[in-house]
């Protein structure tokens, strides 16, 4: 969780932990980066992901239409939101598409959970490939 000293710094604190951030992302999978000031935003949320030396770039099942953009410009999608869809659990599934894909994913909430079901808005974040070895 980000203390005061790390959010004073702002989108330094990101170009200042670089290569601690990404080794440790290689080394657990994931990073869980809480409390910045910086992330309220589209834009701040893309300096974070930019000072740590990555690109936005597309979904490759954009055009699925399960998704619509937050910002397009940096490639920011909202939640799947799909009515039909509302009820169901997304259960163990991978990102990658093969060979149309990112190397690294990033997530974001911009505000809490409106809707009154529990659990809202979690999500895990696992290894898939230790999972089913």
């Amino acid at each position: 969780r980000a203390t005061a000293a790390d959010n004073a710094k702002g989108v330094d604190y990101f170009r200042e932990n670089k290569d601690k951030i990404r080794a440790d992302l290689l080394k657990h999978g994931a990073i869980w980066v809480r409390g910045f000031d910086l992330m309220q935003d589209v834009n701040g949320y893309r300096d974070m992901w930019q000072a740590l030396g990555f690109e936005p770039c597309l979904d490759p099942l954009h055009s699925s239409g399960l998704r619509k953009f937050a910002s397009e410009r940096d490639a920011l999608y909202e939640e799947v939101n799909k009515p039909s869809l509302r009820g169901h659990y997304i259960g163990l599934h991978c990102e990658s598409t093969a060979k149309r894909t990112a190397a690294y994913a990033a997530f974001v909430c911009f505000q809490r959970a409106t809707e009154p079901m529990e659990p809202r808005g979690r999500f895990l974040v696992a290894d898939g490939a230790a999972i089913l070895a």
